[in-house]
């Protein structure tokens, strides 16, 4: 009779990391309650055209829950913000997913990203230049 092969395990499914947050495609910044980072969907903070952001709000070394954000991006320069008003939706993960981001003119802007939870509220800025 024929020899059955040994049949090779599977491989393990790669889990995401512990701390997707400290990755070094994320900016990060302390709300003096909890680190805030985040990324650009796709890499890019494009000029005129909408975009996505990956957003933690992180305090001990894990997502905060219960939050809500507020996002806005300002050209204080130009004494205005953005002609849209972006949505944040939390995802299962404990991360946010921001939609409808649109820088629509070069320069330099201020993203701003407002944390409020139970009993506090916090935010974080960062400063941007679009070309």
């Amino acid at each position: 009779p024929a020899v059955a092969e040994p049949v090779s395990a599977l491989p393990e499914a790669v889990p995401a990391p512990a701390t997707p947050w400290l990755d070094d495609s994320f900016r990060r910044g302390e709300s003096g309650a909890a680190l805030v980072a985040w990324r650009a969907v796709g890499g890019e903070l494009p000029r005129n055209r909408h975009f996505e952001l990956e957003v933690w709000v992180v305090r001990d070394g894990a997502p905060v829950r219960g939050a809500e954000l507020i996002v806005r991006a300002d050209m204080p320069e130009h004494g205005h913000g953005m002609n849209v008003e972006p949505r944040a939706l939390l995802r299962e993960d404990g991360s946010f997913r921001v939609k409808g981001m649109l820088l629509h003119m070069a320069g330099a802007w201020v993203l701003t990203i407002h944390v409020t939870e139970p009993g506090r509220f916090h935010s974080a800025a960062f400063p941007l230049e679009i070309g």
